[in-house]
């Protein structure tokens, strides 16, 4: 629902009060095609119409609605009805045929035609409002560097990292999120009778109410648990799944395998402060990761180099501290580019 603030004097017959633009655009339209409109609602509309550029979009696209409805064809239908009404004067002049009939079934025409956009309108700002509606669909993103806070319309919270992407769909009988691209951290509220599923390259996780983070990593998929309680497996409904306590993670990975539980180490969901911290990790699954908040990506010139395990901590929002940090205490050299940074060996 769009609403403007149109001083009541140019609002249609019956609006009085009225902010919502669709709502004046569609008994604009009813008016307009009524074959009644008097030269002082001509001036209002007239008015209505330079009022506000939302008002002027608001009625061309409520107008293209009715004419792929068919709505206009059956008012062309009644012109072509009021044209046959012409008949020959005393004198034979061509006079329009008195035909109130005529003219009552076009106003009610264009009420009815009019009440039918109001429902429609009505019906797409229910299902927005409402998360019972039969469907609601959503994606969300977050550019390199940046970090969103999203409020679902069942109450679940997200934290998007950066360049992360998700989409869903919440049915009445269940919900559904895929993380496409990055990280979240996801607080679900709890509804038994709408499970939520999670699903993430081959990852699938079931969970009820419960809060936990969910990353994409180099050729895997990690589930860390907080809260609650959750089960992962695969998205192919194959291989055994796994059950988490909170304080447990596993990891997904590309090859269909699933790691058995494990504690994590806080270091895991640091991100959330600004802090990316990497223990032990090998160096292309650091890059990897460290490419998500950089405008310029890190390239590793040498591929024996992303085996090194390496274990660094930077804050998210300046990672050329790691470029300095690896020049200087690793074996490795950095080519700065004007669009990227390589690694490579030192000779």
């Amino acid at each position: 629902m769009t609403a403007n603030c149109v001083p009541e004097y140019l609002l249609p017959p019956g609006l009085d009060g009225s902010k919502d633009v669709d709502a004046q655009a569609a008994a604009w339209l009813g008016e307009l095609y009524s074959g009644e409109l008097t030269d002082e609602l001509e001036a209002r509309f007239s008015g209505w119409i330079a009022h506000d550029r939302a008002n002027r979009m608001a009625l061309a696209d409520l107008e293209q609605t009715w004419q792929d409805l068919g709505l206009l064809l059956v008012r062309e239908d009644l012109d072509r009805e009021a044209a046959c009404g012409v008949k020959q004067g005393p004198a034979g002049e061509p006079v329009v045929a008195a035909n109130d009939n005529l003219a009552h079934r076009m106003r009610k025409w264009a009420l009815a035609a009019a009440a039918v956009l109001l429902i429609m309108v009505s019906a797409l700002s229910y299902l927005t409002l409402f998360p019972s509606s039969p469907v609601t669909e959503f994606s969300y993103a977050s550019a390199p560097g940046e970090s969103r806070q999203i409020a679902l319309v069942d109450g679940t919270e997200l934290t998007l990292g950066a360049a992360t992407s998700v989409s869903g769909r919440f049915s009445r009988k269940k919900r559904e999120l895929t993380l496409e691209a990055g990280r979240i951290f996801i607080d679900v509220h709890r509804d038994a009778e709408r499970p939520f599923l999670l699903e993430s390259g081959n990852a699938r996780v079931r969970v009820l109410g419960t809060a936990f983070d969910v990353q994409r990593g180099y050729d895997w998929v990690g589930v860390s648990l907080t809260r609650g309680k959750l089960q992962v497996g695969l998205s192919s409904d194959g291989g055994e799944n796994k059950l988490l306590s909170p304080g447990e993670r596993v990891e997904v990975r590309r090859d269909g395998t699933i790691s058995d539980p494990e504690p994590f180490l806080p270091s895991v969901l640091s991100w959330r402060e600004g802090n990316l911290e990497y223990v032990d990790m090998p160096l292309r699954e650091v890059v990897f990761d460290l490419n998500r908040y950089r405008s310029k990506p890190i390239v590793i010139g040498d591929e024996e180099l992303g085996d090194m395990r390496v274990t660094f901590a930077v804050p998210s929002g300046d990672t050329d501290i790691f470029l300095d940090a690896v020049s200087s205490m690793l074996p490795v050299a950095v080519e700065i580019s004007p669009d990227h940074a390589t690694l490579r060996k030192k000779t």
